[in-house]
């Protein structure tokens, strides 16, 4: 993993941090942002990274709230609860936050606010559970870490999924899924870059010479669609001879929690590259079909 750029923010809820994709939904391609929840000294932050992925990116606290001070966490906050200081959010606009020194886990459901944002009090719902042999921290349910089997095992992939894809934290590439149901077949186009920059003297007579494009197909069985990538290289461009060459290069799984947010698994090991990626929709005019072909 490369830090490219530091973007300096005071934040008072800073202990943990998870990527929250209820907050991130809706998401303006003109405006590309990415959102995050902080943990810390029982406050909960909700941090907006505006035009992620691009120089001049702006960081902004959005709203917090004091669980120790907002009315439906403080009456449901047991005696002698020190401190909750670590927590991880769903995709579905729920937050759980933990006090180790206890045991005690509080559950805030923020999923009926209207106006995007943690701070909105009369639809937010704040539960408590206890662990008597204490936590010691909270793992991710979203993004990076997270286990796929945390994704709702009742979504089905379809048609409606057939759009453009792509992660707001690294704007400027991205995918295209076509599904195929009849054979049950996905195959996905994947527009990226090389992992190091070129040399000044690589010429490009079209676009950049760092661009690259990388194909997969293969099979899909509920919301998991395991690909071989294929790579095509040899060609030049609106011309044949010379005709290019086709060859597998590892592979991909797409594992979708929704119709509008997945994690893109690739494994290309002639360049030694294994990651995770988070994607969702560039737009969101097609969920709503993908949404209906889940109703039986």
């Amino acid at each position: 993993m490369r830090m490219t750029r530091l973007i300096p923010q005071e934040i008072s809820a800073a202990h943990s941090i998870s990527w929250d994709p209820f907050l991130s939904d809706a998401n303006d391609p003109s405006n590309p942002h990415s959102d995050f929840t902080l943990f810390a000294n029982s406050r909960i932050s909700h941090v907006r990274v505006d035009d992620p992925g691009t120089p001049g990116a702006s960081a902004q606290v959005v709203s917090t709230v004091d669980m120790k001070t907002e009315g439906s966490c403080f009456s449901r906050l047991p005696t002698g609860v020190n401190e909750f200081y670590q927590g991880a959010v769903t995709d579905h606009g729920i937050a759980l936050v933990g006090d180790e020194d206890t045991g005690y886990i509080a559950l805030v459901d923020y999923s009926q606010n209207s106006n995007g944002t943690l701070l909105d009090p009369g639809d937010m719902v704040c539960l408590t559970a206890f662990f008597s042999d204490g936590i010691d921290d909270i793992g991710p349910l979203t993004g990076l870490g997270a286990d796929p089997r945390l994704y709702d095992a009742d979504f089905h992939i379809n048609a409606g999924l057939n759009d453009a894809w792509y992660n707001p934290a690294t704007n400027g590439r991205g995918f295209f899924m076509n599904v195929f149901p009849n054979i049950g077949k996905m195959f996905l186009a994947w527009f990226t870059y090389d992992t190091s920059r070129s040399a000044g003297s690589v010429m490009s007579h079209i676009g950049d010479a760092g661009h690259r494009w990388i194909t997969a197909f293969g099979s899909y069985t509920g919301n998991q669609a395991n690909l071989k990538v294929e790579v095509i290289q040899g060609g030049i461009f609106d011309a044949s001879p010379p005709a290019p060459s086709q060859h597998e290069d590892g592979t991909v799984t797409v594992t979708m929690t929704d119709c509008k947010n997945g994690m893109v698994h690739y494994s290309i090991p002639s360049a030694n590259l294994l990651g995770d990626i988070p994607i969702r929709r560039v737009v969101n005019d097609n969920a709503p079909t993908c949404e209906a072909a889940q109703t039986p």
